[in-house]
């Protein structure tokens, strides 16, 4: 029973306390470096991805909690999301589903009260979801257990 739970920690919970995600950039503006990430490094339409972002002072390298983060996410003059967060844990972290593939823009506005501490505009690229390959990994991935499921029936 320990080792199954320290397996499932390895699994779904080490890979996650990395604060660094797989995707992104950083850009210095008004002496703060802000620190946009994403998951995966390929980010697909339709598909489930993390958006993070830090804001951290460029000479100290403290990380700076500000009031609120704007965040708009368009494409072409279609807006797709916008809304502010308010930090509780040091960054914004959210989870959002691209509708289509292209070329998008983030928009992060960061901010202290009236006072907008820094605003950067991160481009991303969305590629469209690979139907075939997931239909081919299920099918993959069913004849596998059909295998396993004969063999356990005949025994």
């Amino acid at each position: 029973m320990r080792l199954l739970l320290l397996i499932t920690i390895f699994i779904f919970i080490v890979p996650f306390s990395n604060a660094h995600l797989e995707g992104g950039s950083d850009v210095v503006v008004n002496g703060y470096l802000l620190d946009f990430g994403y998951e995966p490094a390929k980010l697909e339409a339709g598909q489930n991805s993390i958006l993070a972002f830090n804001l951290v002072n460029e000479t100290t390298e403290e990380i700076i909690v500000p009031e609120s983060v704007w965040v708009r996410i368009s494409k072409g003059d279609k807006i797709f999301f916008a809304g502010t967060f308010f930090p509780e844990a040091k960054n914004v972290n959210f989870a959002y589903i691209f509708p289509e593939p292209g070329d998008y823009e983030i928009k992060a506005r960061f901010k202290e009260g009236d006072v907008m501490l820094a605003e950067h505009v991160f481009d991303v690229r969305v590629s469209g979801f690979n139907a075939g390959l997931a239909l081919m990994a299920f099918g993959i991935v069913s004849v596998i257990l059909a295998f396993v499921a004969i063999r356990y029936v005949r025994k």
